[in-house]
């Protein structure tokens, strides 16, 4: 018969000492290092996952203040063309006042979201910009990156206004009025107002400040 061996109120025999020295611990230490070899490889793959992810936004950010940036620039810049021609006039009309054809865009909404060669250099730049003011205004653009990198249209927010509230307070016929029409451009545009009179104050910049120590 088994020598029992009382410890600590606990009957330990030598059979239950080999499994302990030879089993358990053994296997305590390859799960230790299995566990690990996990968490290490879970970093690599998380390090690989943030690395893919800065290049996918580093490129959706150059698509961003690049190409889309340019393009709705240069609609800014046809607009305000167009806005001298009597086109503009009768697409006001067109919208203030809509047709009875049923092939004619009728409605604020109908008329934005149309193929009509009128409305599409306005759509392009408000777009644009509707969409930069929403980024930063929920938090997913910096505006201070968003300021040294993108010229807000100060001439089409100006000029744009007459057809942004006619687009607004002829909607659609259920809603009539769509009041939060162009609230991220609005936004935008408050925001670069507010950070220019904060320039003319000639604050030094903290860029400045590091170089004067340097």
């Amino acid at each position: 018969m088994s020598q029992l061996v009382f410890q600590n109120f606990r009957v330990i025999t030598p059979g239950m000492r080999w499994v302990r020295n030879y089993l358990l611990l053994p296997l305590a230490l390859l799960a230790i290092v299995y566990v690990g070899f996990a968490l290490s490889e879970l970093l690599v793959e998380r390090t690989l996952s943030e690395r893919l992810a800065r290049a996918s936004g580093a490129g959706e950010a150059e698509s961003l203040f690049g190409r889309e940036y340019w393009q709705a620039a240069e609609s800014a810049r046809k607009f305000l063309i167009f806005k001298r021609t009597g086109a503009y006039l009768s697409l006001l009309n067109d919208i203030q006042k809509p047709s009875d054809d049923p092939a004619t865009p009728r409605w604020g909404q109908e008329v934005y979201y149309s193929d009509d060669a009128r409305i599409q250099d306005f759509r392009t730049a408000h777009q644009y910009f509707e969409k930069i003011g929403v980024l930063v205004r929920q938090g997913f653009l910096d505006f201070p990156l968003v300021f040294d990198l993108v010229a807000f249209p100060d001439d089409f927010w100006k000029e744009s206004e007459e057809l942004r509230t006619t687009l607004s307070r002829h909607w659609n016929p259920g809603q009539k009025e769509l009041r939060d029409f162009g609230d991220g451009i609005a936004y935008l545009q408050w925001r670069y107002t507010k950070q220019r009179k904060a320039n003319t104050k000639e604050v030094p910049k903290p860029w400045q400040k590091q170089e004067e120590k340097t």
